[in-house]
């Protein structure tokens, strides 16, 4: 389906345009539209990482043999190291965030919210599951979760 929409955009697209209402435009009108069509289809491409995203929660040692914890998602990732973590809580319910630089859609919010209770947080949560880990440092605070809460509750003991 996909490759007839596009074989019927790049080779019966500019035979539609001379039958313009204008037909002194040419076709540069038409190809500039192709172009558009190009980057709104390349745009939708680019935003479907996020709503495909998974959260994950990775902890390994580092050079110096420090545990070190790495969130990702949608090619955006924060780390923090676990002996500089001062509270590790689960949460039931998500409380109210709003963004301040990222990626808020209908199934993932990413990157810096404002979180209620919180403040400023590095946020990897998905909006399927109500359960949350918030983890609290000297310098930041992040606010994550998994799809489910089994996965969520795993994330809050791997690092208690």
């Amino acid at each position: 389906c996909l490759a007839v929409f596009f074989f019927h955009v790049f080779f019966f697209q500019a035979e539609d345009g001379i039958r313009d209402r204008s037909p002194s435009r040419g076709l540069g009108d038409v190809y500039k539209r192709q172009v558009i069509m190009l980057f709104v289809i390349g745009l939708a491409i680019f935003m479907m990482k996020y709503d495909l995203a998974d959260v994950a929660l990775n902890i390994s040692d580092d050079d110096g043999g420090r545990r070190i914890a790495k969130l990702e998602a949608a090619y955006d990732s924060s780390t923090f190291y676990l002996d500089e973590v001062t509270d590790v809580e689960l949460l039931e319910e998500l409380p109210d965030m709003s963004k301040k630089v990222g990626y808020d859609g209908t199934v993932y919010y990413i990157g810096s919210f404002n979180v209620s209770g919180y403040g400023n947080c590095d946020t990897y949560v998905c909006l399927r599951t109500d359960m949350a880990v918030v983890v609290k440092t000297k310098d930041r605070t992040y606010v994550f979760n998994d799809e489910t809460a089994d996965g969520t509750r795993q994330m809050y003991e791997s690092l208690r």
